[in-house]
């Protein structure tokens, strides 16, 4: 089953998001990834303009999946990520920083996504022994926003096999396509 979504950046603007947003909606789309910690995002008031953000995802009935950062929190003005859970914030792709234990405590809240190509066995290992629920857990080829900076089809298959060869749970693993958000669920 393959489901579908969208990409969204502070930078693109509060109107044109909107835009998109609508016409995502109006196409059935499921997701919407975003990064909260894109060095290069900025914009005037960076907490009011996530809120809307995230308030439009809401509305239009899209799970949300964010880029974050141990720093993202700050950035928000919030405390915990635990008050995450009110808003359209459904999946978190976790980047550095974050210890195994915080991951297992995180997945409790939200779907975790690692990023597919810098997952390393010994963490899957650990993360099963620390009592994970691989149900809530997906790998996501990494994106971001900048030409030459996809993967191609044959590196993306590589890392593939490598996971369900390691990984013995029904993993979903997600991937960009053309500036597209596509959830590819292979299990």
């Amino acid at each position: 089953m393959n489901e579908f979504g969208i990409s969204l950046y502070l930078g693109t603007g509060f109107e044109k998001n909107k835009e998109i947003i609508k016409k995502a909606h109006e196409n059935n789309a499921k997701y919407a990834f975003t990064s909260l910690h894109i060095p290069e995002e900025t914009v005037a008031d960076y907490q009011s303009e996530v809120k809307r953000l995230l308030g439009l995802c809401k509305e239009n009935n899209l799970s949300l999946i964010v880029d974050v950062g141990p720093r993202t929190l700050d950035k928000l003005g919030y405390k915990s990520f635990e008050e995450l859970k009110s808003t359209s914030i459904t999946h978190l792709r976790l980047d550095y920083g974050f210890s195994n234990e915080e991951i297992v405590k995180l997945s409790r809240d939200f779907k975790i996504v690692f990023n597919a190509s810098t997952i390393k066995d010994d963490d899957l290992k650990e993360l099963e022994q620390l009592g994970a629920d691989f149900s809530e857990f997906y790998a996501c080829h990494n994106f971001y926003p900048k030409e030459y900076t996809g993967l191609s089809l044959n590196s993306i298959a590589k890392i593939n096999s490598r996971l369900k060869c390691i990984y013995s749970h029904n993993i979903i693993i997600q991937v960009f396509l053309v500036s597209c958000y596509f959830v590819c669920r292979s299990r």
